[in-house]
């Protein structure tokens, strides 16, 4: 049985695994993006990416790699995503500002 992209994360905080920060999706141009900010997340990112597009939702996916020292930019790229990568980690909020900046532009 799949497992919902709530589900997954609903049970990661149950049981104190790690799960990548927080989504935000806005609607722009009647169209959804997901922007998930990423430090080091290498481990995660693939998971997450594959449940957000077996929502069946198709959305354009911005991932703020937020100066990770892994292959975290390198996954997400390879498995469609638009990346943005900060120089050096510069914290969630900024990482999700970049994102919904680059959002807001027309693709």
């Amino acid at each position: 049985m799949k497992q919902t992209l709530r589900e997954y994360y609903d049970k990661a905080y149950a049981t104190g695994r790690k799960a990548i920060g927080h989504f935000i999706s806005i609607a722009a141009r009647d169209r959804v993006v997901v922007v998930i900010p990423a430090f080091n997340e290498e481990k995660n990112i693939q998971r997450t990416i594959q449940l957000i597009h077996g929502t069946g939702i198709n959305p354009r996916i911005i991932v703020v790699n937020d100066g990770s020292t892994d292959r975290t930019a390198e996954i997400a790229r390879t498995n469609g995503c638009e990346v943005y990568s900060m120089d050096k980690n510069v914290g969630k909020s900024h990482a999700v500002f970049k994102g919904f900046k680059e959002a807001i532009l027309i693709k």
